[in-house]
């Protein structure tokens, strides 16, 4: 398995949520143990949730350790009142994206350090609806992201600076044409020139 083959998985993962996430770029990550091996695959599916690479991390960490799961969808439970049939149903879930992100950085454990993630456009640096990407992975302890494009929104772009502040190597340009493609609709939207029909 090579790099493009990764990209490729996430790319296939964030084309089934494009345009259900606009005013936001369709995005996907997959993430990688540091043997190779697929810890998860996330998608940014819908404006205000989380986005594809906090999606990705939080499907590991349930699936690494059980205790996450129970104690997050607890947590949650009393915060927000969902509740949830099972683990599946929680990692599918759309989440409140602030609640989610502190809870990883509180009680990720170390679990992904070293892991690699793969990402089809650079992650966000900046803090909107939801928090910075770039930050989140870092923190995590990642050795490595790959990147499928450049990020051009000046509002979200430097992400991969946070990342190498990180000490997170960072690889441009993995199947940029089609990560490019799949950006496409957010940057034509954002200039007013795309619309559904």
């Amino acid at each position: 398995m090579n790099d493009e083959f990764y990209m490729d998985l996430a790319l296939r993962a964030a084309w089934r949520y494009q345009a259900l996430t606009l005013p936001n770029p369709a995005v996907g990550c997959v993430l990688l143990d540091r043997g190779g091996r697929v810890l998860g695959i996330g998608a940014h599916k819908k404006a205000g949730f989380l986005h594809a690479e906090a999606n990705a991390v939080f499907a590991a960490l349930c699936d690494l350790d059980a205790n996450f799961a129970q104690d997050f969808a607890r947590e949650y439970a009393r915060e927000f009142g969902v509740k949830f049939q099972n683990l599946e149903a929680l990692k599918s879930a759309l989440l409140q994206p602030s609640f989610t992100y502190d809870f990883i950085l509180n009680r990720h454990g170390g679990l992904l350090r070293g892991a690699c993630a793969y990402v089809t456009l650079e992650p966000c640096a900046h803090r909107g609806r939801t928090p910075s990407c770039a930050e989140l992975l870092a923190q995590l302890g990642l050795s490595r992201v790959v990147i499928g494009t450049r990020d051009t929104n000046a509002q979200a772009a430097g992400g991969a600076e946070i990342l190498r502040r990180g000490g997170i190597e960072v690889k441009f340009d993995v199947c940029r044409a089609a990560a490019t493609e799949l950006a496409e609709p957010f940057y034509l939207a954002r200039e007013g020139g795309f619309c559904f029909i």
